[in-house]
């Protein structure tokens, strides 16, 4: 659970803990937003992983990754973290 879901929890509110926190919308950089859907796999590590590189060596700015995943291997997820 997020701090902001901890929060609502703490204070009873209900529906603040159904709704979904995005804490930023996509399109503000949408060049360094990534997005990763399906089962999480090596396959897929192996995908992200020069787009990664990339926009590592291009900037120190944040890279966000949405993740639409159904679940996976929780060791290949930690390594595209």
């Amino acid at each position: 659970m997020n701090r902001k879901a901890e929060a609502a929890s703490d204070h009873g509110d209900e529906a603040a803990l159904r709704k979904p926190v995005h804490d930023k919308d996509y399109r503000e950089n949408f060049a360094r937003s990534l997005f990763l859907t399906g089962k999480i796999t090596q396959e897929a590590a192996h995908a992200l992983s020069p787009r990664i590189k990339e926009l590592r060596a291009a900037s120190g700015d944040p890279i966000t990754l949405y993740i639409d995943s159904p679940g996976g291997s929780s060791a290949v997820a930690e390594g595209i973290r």
